[in-house]
């Protein structure tokens, strides 16, 4: 039998059988399944049947419903607004529920909401990164700890806190930092030390930072040289480099339209289903 299949055979069990709180798990596993394979909304569905099967005694398991609730709807849906309630909800039976690894989930939980904040566009983002990464230095949770950072170093350069910025990418590219989905941080830190005039230094940053060889790569790498380029004068290369990076954007930020705006439709067309659903819900309960 597969995982799939026995995890089926665990929500039929359970739920014959009456114990609340192993079906509320069984759903959390058949919806952990769902999300894996991409059915992200047989998965909410799933989740959505753990968080009304759960005992109100198990203040664990219902922040970790809300918990994964919350990554569905960062993933599923256009607004993160609902997925920053959903965290604030995992947040709060987190901080009272005295399981081991509570303390771990704090810190996601912020970390998340930080996010969330900063593609609305909110000053909070920074409150919220803050204190995920004070949580997650307390309790030595290293791999959380360097995305928040790089996130925040993202939040300080693009308000033009240069200085914060760097301190904050250095600090990553000090710890080696190899196992992130964006490297942007070395970016930011070139461009930061190219300002400051250190030309040798951000040379070396640039020579560090992982290239896979892709156009993104190719582009940054363009970009990076420009900028060390006009640091020393060079102002020949800076325009040459800044050409070639140009012509680079000009065919990702294209591809990436096309990529947004399927994923866009999608998430559109995930909301006006879901709102269908409550529709005909609301009718069937008049």
């Amino acid at each position: 039998a597969t995982g799939d299949s026995l995890i089926n055979i665990a929500v039929d069990y359970y739920r014959h059988h009456g114990d609340k709180q192993l079906l509320a798990r069984s759903y959390l596993f058949k919806g952990a399944v769902c999300s894996r394979l991409g059915h992200n909304e047989e998965a909410l569905r799933y989740y959505k049947e753990a968080e009304n099967t759960v005992p109100d005694t198990s203040i664990f398991t219902k922040g970790y419903i809300e918990f994964r609730i919350a990554q569905l709807y960062q993933t599923l849906y256009i607004s993160d607004s609902t997925a920053i309630i959903r965290y604030k909800q995992a947040l709060d039976f987190f901080r009272r529920s005295t399981n081991c690894q509570s303390r771990h989930y704090q810190g996601a939980c912020l970390g998340e909401i930080g996010c969330c904040y900063d593609m609305l566009g909110s000053d909070s983002a920074e409150i919220y990164l803050n204190e995920s990464l004070a949580v997650c230095e307390e309790i030595g949770d290293t791999v959380n700890a360097c995305r928040y950072m790089s996130k925040l170093s993202i939040i300080y350069y693009y308000s033009n806190r240069y200085k914060e910025a760097k301190t904050v990418s250095m600090k990553l590219i000090d710890q080696s930092v190899t196992d992130l989905d964006d490297y942007q941080f070395y970016d930011i830190a070139v461009s930061c030390l190219a300002r400051e005039g250190k030309i040798d230094s951000a040379r070396l940053v640039l020579a560090q930072k992982p290239y896979f060889g892709t156009a993104l790569d190719s582009m940054n790498l363009c970009v990076d040289s420009a900028e060390i380029a006009q640091a020393q004068g060079d102002m020949l290369n800076y325009y040459r480099l800044s050409y070639q990076g140009l012509l680079i954007s000009d065919s990702l930020e294209y591809q990436s339209m096309q990529s947004q705006l399927k994923d866009i439709e999608e998430k559109y067309d995930n909301q006006l289903l879901n709102a269908e659903n409550q529709r005909i819900k609301n009718q069937n309960f008049r």
